[in-house]
């Protein structure tokens, strides 16, 4: 373990060991993880486990599970010597259970600025201390001789001294000397003029000795300076400025080259860089000219510059990094200048989901460098654009943590009653919901109407909003008649407030219909939205958006009512009036091409459904890009209807790819992730790999327990489709010990009367009743697919696949009549 301050050169010896060892031929492997977060620790792993054992790396806990015990237990050879190095370790509890193993023919390689007891005893550690002044001295000697600058030893000596023997100090008084063409008598006179602060660089565990800090700080304000020397004058400053509050690992290029970006950085009176005429006092620069200055911080060591990736254009030391922030004149006009920046490159439809997670870290690193400077007089923009788009690209919880973090700041700064306040509240409820905790978002929208009620008053436009939500999740956690009554309710009061014919009080109608239909009354979800089409089409006319709105939730119902056919007539010719009135390319347009396709799939047409989703997919893959939300789920429904119409093997395939993609995308915990894979096991299973479908169920339990709990009904559930693959795949044995424990746990969680743990009871009666005394297995495999008809239900598409598949087995084994009856 190489343990050391900032800028001392941990990296570099590692570097150093990995060429060395490589070159002489003692590693067959080597691994280099960025270990400033736990996150990035486990995707290397993931990534490495997907190089060199295949494992897919879209669930990482488990990809780097499995390449640890790799590194353990399978390079039993000395022709496979491997070396993990874990670079710039951020914290111990980062590494918890996540140690390489220590083997004869493995080495692991740690740099930090830790030096905890608990990284202390781990491993062997070797302090990488400052330079000693001989070393420091001749340093300085060899960088300033290999630009044909001789220097004295007692020149180098004295800068070396002045510098506190940092290496990274060091190598940027090389730069700034050779760059400004100045000798070293000069540089120590500008040293000695220009003392400045550098705060700790830890704030809580800070081990780095504070001598040496005003001396590193006093180097990079002269390479500043010396940067706005150059061309384009007086700009590298500005930027940097910016830098300094955004993400230090990566900061895109355009965030530091748009209009705001540049007009924070319009120099004083200086020549056009680019035409060499002078321009007037604060002229925005232009966008090449801020290139030219992230280039001049390039070469004088300050950042790292790219221009190969547009989501990490720019990279700069933390200890640089703290440094300048440290002195900062007006940090909290430079956090909102930030903000405004990210919020100009921010664009409002998200094709682009690499700039996306690189704003979203740049604006979470912001806020943990601001302060209070976001926070007041009121919640800056990005706050909620964050949340956002942390919602909107699938990462619910992270969502709902986020808005609980900047309520709570936002009653802090501004005070309970402040709307910044309420509206954070309102958000944090919409995704905790969205999240899997629709009981909770219910319970903290109630609590919500009250504190919005006392401040301002029952009939307010937010007071029946939150009253919306409090109904729309109540419906969700499981009581749609109790959201039947609150939107009744709040439609008896909208109406009294804004008139029988206002848009919100047609859009909670609607809702209402809804909750009708989700209730068990299609019937009356169907009358309820017929007449909404007619009043809709009486006062905002039958081309409104709202209006074709309606007419799909009608022919919806009318479809779930028990007449499918007539939901594809009605979205036949709504996607012909759309087409006229939006044109094809409306997003109103393509959603209802999108349902004709699952309406003809659920009216029997299976292949016209397949044929319509994989036009849809490939118009909205050209359209929104092809690693867009919609996109990729839509992908999902193409498989589905694929492998619906006959071809399972091709709708596997497809989902592999589609889990690939996901996982690369969004990571192994996303929803859509877990979800194609349910999918692919399904698809697994109905092509005939019920083991590999037994397997990918299995880790998928693990995956929902981890994320939702061992008691979430999705949770139950899978372990309900663990339990067919495992007798599917003939493994019964062990396909009744899972359901035993599954009654065990329904009983506990739901009741032993419920519906859900008598229908496990019967699946496990009929596995006993059949002890399988054949040598094929059948009588026993097809007792427990027929149990888990009443586990899951007739029509569950696990249960389809079963019946399917027992059937294949005895024709295959003795020609006999399928098990269940026709």
């Amino acid at each position: 373990m190489l343990t050391g301050m900032g800028g001392t050169g941990k990296t570099q010896a590692a570097v150093n060991a990995a060429r060395q060892a490589w070159q002489d031929r003692q590693l067959d492997l080597l691994v280099w993880v960025n270990a400033a977060s736990r996150q990035a620790i486990l995707e290397a792993y993931a990534q490495a486990g997907s190089d060199v054992l295949g494992v897919d790396p879209a669930l990482p806990e488990l990809a780097a599970r499995r390449f640890l015990a790799w590194l353990e237990h399978g390079p039993v050879t000395p022709e496979q010597r491997w070396m993990v190095i874990l670079d710039d370790l951020n914290a111990p509890e980062d590494l918890r259970d996540l140690w390489p193993p220590e083997t004869p023919y493995g080495r692991t390689v740690i740099t930090t600025r830790r030096r905890d007891a608990a990284l202390l005893g781990r491993a062997e550690v070797i302090d990488v201390d400052l330079f000693s002044p001989g070393e420091a001295a001749a340093y300085l000697q060899a960088g300033l001789a290999a630009h044909h600058r001789p220097a004295s030893e007692t020149e180098c000596a004295a800068l070396a001294g002045a510098l506190g023997h940092l290496p990274l100090a060091l190598s940027q008084a090389v730069a700034y000397l050779v760059d400004a063409d100045e000798d070293i008598p000069a540089y120590l006179a500008r040293l000695a003029d220009h003392t400045r602060r550098l705060a700790d660089l830890l704030p809580e565990h800070d081990s780095l000795p504070d001598g040496q800090h005003a001396t590193a700080a006093s180097a990079w304000a002269l390479s500043v300076e010396r940067a706005n020397q150059l061309r384009p004058r007086g700009l590298a400053g500005p930027v940097l400025t910016l830098i300094s509050v955004l993400d230090s690992h990566a900061v895109p290029e355009t965030a530091l080259t748009c209009q705001m970006a540049r007009a924070f950085a319009a120099p004083a009176a200086a020549p056009s860089a680019v035409s060499g005429t002078p321009r007037p006092a604060a002229a925005v620069p232009a966008e090449d000219e801020v290139r030219a200055a992230l280039r001049v911080l390039h070469r004088l060591h300050l950042i790292e510059h790219t221009s190969n990736d547009p989501y990490a254009s720019v990279a700069i030391h933390p200890l640089v990094h703290r440094a300048l922030r440290d002195d900062l004149t007006d940090p909290e006009s430079t956090a909102q200048t930030a903000a405004n920046c990210l919020l100009e490159v921010w664009p409002p439809l998200e094709q682009d989901t690499g700039l996306a997670r690189a704003l979203r870290a740049n604006t979470e690193a912001l806020i943990r460098h601001s302060g209070a400077a976001l926070w007041r007089p009121r919640l800056h923009s990005v706050i909620f654009r964050l949340g956002r788009s942390l919602g909107e690209a699938g990462h619910h919880a992270a969502a709902a943590a986020h808005f609980h973090r900047a309520s709570e700041a936002a009653d802090q700064y501004l005070g309970a009653a402040h709307g910044d306040t309420l509206a954070a509240r309102g958000h944090h409820v919409r995704w905790l919901g969205a999240s899997g905790e629709p009981a909770q978002a219910a319970r903290l929208a109630a609590d919500l109407i009250a504190d919005i009620t006392a401040t301002r008053g029952s009939d307010h436009d937010d007071t029946l909003a939150v009253r919306a939500q409090h109904a729309h999740w109540t419906g969700v956690a499981g009581g749609p008649l109790a959201a039947m009554e609150l939107t009744s309710a709040l439609l008896q009061d909208r109406e009294r407030l804004q008139g029988a014919d206002h848009p919100d009080v047609f859009t909670t109608r609607g809702n209402l219909a809804r909750w009708y239909g989700l209730s068990g009354a299609q019937a009356a979800a169907v009358r309820g939205f017929r007449q909404l089409v007619a009043d809709r089409t009486r006062v905002q006319g039958a081309e409104h958006r709202d209006t074709l709105t309606s007419r799909g939730n009608l022919a919806h119902w009318r479809g779930v009512a028990g007449t499918p056919i007539e939901a594809v007539q009605d979205f036949s010719a709504l996607l012909n009036d759309r087409t006229r009135i939006l044109g094809a390319e409306h997003p109103d347009t393509l959603t209802t091409r999108r349902q004709l396709a699952h309406w003809q799939g659920l009216a029997g047409h299976l292949q016209q459904a397949y044929e319509g989703y994989a036009s849809f997919v490939t118009d909205l893959g050209r359209l929104l890009g092809w690693q867009h939300p919609d996109v990729l789920r839509a992908r999902a429904a193409c498989a589905h209807w694929r492998g619906t119409a006959g071809d399972p093997e091709a709708a596997m395939n497809e989902l592999e790819s589609l889990y690939e993609d996901l996982g690369h995308f969004y990571g192994h915990h996303h929803p859509d992730t877990l979800s194609a894979a349910a999918q692919l096991a399904h698809w697994q299973g109905t092509a005939g790999y019920t083991q590999t479908a037994a397997e990918l169920t299995g880790m998928l339990v693990g995956a929902r327990e981890q994320l939702l709990g061992p008691d979430h009904p999705t949770t139950l559930d899978m372990r309900a489709r663990l339990v067919l693959w495992l007798a599917a795949s003939r493994q019964e044995s062990r396909a009744a010990r899972e359901l035993t424990e599954l009654i065990h746990d329904e009983a506990r969680v739901h009741g032993p009367q419920h519906a859900r743990t008598g229908r496990a009871r019967d699946a496990l009666l009929h596995l006993r009743l059949y002890p399988g005394n054949r040598d094929d297995g059948i009588p026993t495999t097809g007792a427990l697919l027929e149990a888990l008809l009443h586990l899951l239900g007739p029509d569950h598409p696990s249960t389809l696949t079963a019946r399917d598949s027992l059937a294949r087995w005895q024709q295959d084994t003795d020609g006999s009549q399928p098990y269940f009856g026709q």
